[in-house]
């Protein structure tokens, strides 16, 4: 399968303890890799109560009824670092619509660490794109 390749103006720097990742003002290539697998968090308010009770134990299944596997959307960009680094390109609105839950006093929306599109990069412009061409089909 062969995807779309484009560049992105990176709009907030990206740090690791081993250096800069992204670079405010420089265009990153991107290529859309289609949809990853995540587990997200459907009940955000009885899943961080749970986790952070007092009886609750780690390595349980008991936090599994508060989430869900979930297909999402994903670009791929090359850091700085010659690593490569994946981004939600859905808007936290349209990960609300799709059954995850808002966050619980500011916890997080998955069980796993993302980077968001909206938060690294001026997305803005190509999301409106894919959105008029859908339109026009």
């Amino acid at each position: 399968m062969e995807y779309k390749t484009i560049y992105l103006e990176c709009i907030k720097h990206m740090f690791a303890h081993w250096g800069e990742i992204l670079k405010v003002g420089n265009f990153y290539k991107a290529e859309f890799v289609g949809d990853k697998k995540l587990t997200g968090i459907i009940d955000s308010e009885k899943y961080y109560k749970t986790l952070f009770s007092e009886r609750f134990e780690y390595f349980t299944d008991e936090l599994d009824e508060f989430t869900k596997v979930f297909s999402i959307p994903h670009i791929k960009v090359k850091g700085d670092d010659d690593q490569n680094y994946y981004f939600i390109t859905l808007t936290k609105e349209e990960l609300y619509s799709l059954g995850i839950s808002k966050p619980y006093l500011n916890k997080r929306l998955f069980t796993t660490t993302v980077y968001y599109i909206d938060d690294y990069f001026n997305y803005i412009p190509t999301r409106r794109e894919e959105r008029l061409n859908k339109l026009l089909k």
